[in-house]
């Protein structure tokens, strides 16, 4: 069965979600990986302005955020913009909890407009 193509419309609210690998307990909240997501998000607004972020709730084995994009080429923007901050959360998860493989179930997100 193919992909459901995605579509962006610029400034609409999108709630995203993605679920860890089995379910996998890879956030378990600590002061250290709190401060650090923290720091993944934070770049990665840095890098695109253009994410709005309205929440982010990180919880022990997913994640949701409400966010919308703004300018150009939205779809391509969010693109980036989650590559980054899954795999550098991933990291995060691996080095403070040591696991290892995988930490998210796909490299595709959940993406509904609110």
């Amino acid at each position: 069965m193919p992909r459901r193509i995605r579509h962006v419309e610029p400034r609409a609210v999108y709630d995203v979600t993605s679920r860890t690998r089995e379910g996998r307990f890879a956030f378990v909240p600590t002061p250290e990986l709190v401060s650090e997501l923290i720091g993944v998000v934070g770049e990665a607004q840095k890098r695109w302005p253009q994410v709005l972020v309205h929440s982010m709730f990180w919880l022990s084995n997913h994640m949701h955020s409400q966010l919308s994009v703004v300018g150009r080429n939205p779809m391509n923007t969010l693109a980036k913009w989650s590559n980054y901050v899954f795999g550098e959360s991933a990291k995060v998860a691996q080095a403070i909890h040591g696991l290892r493989g995988e930490i998210w179930e796909s490299k595709r997100y959940r993406l509904i407009q609110i």
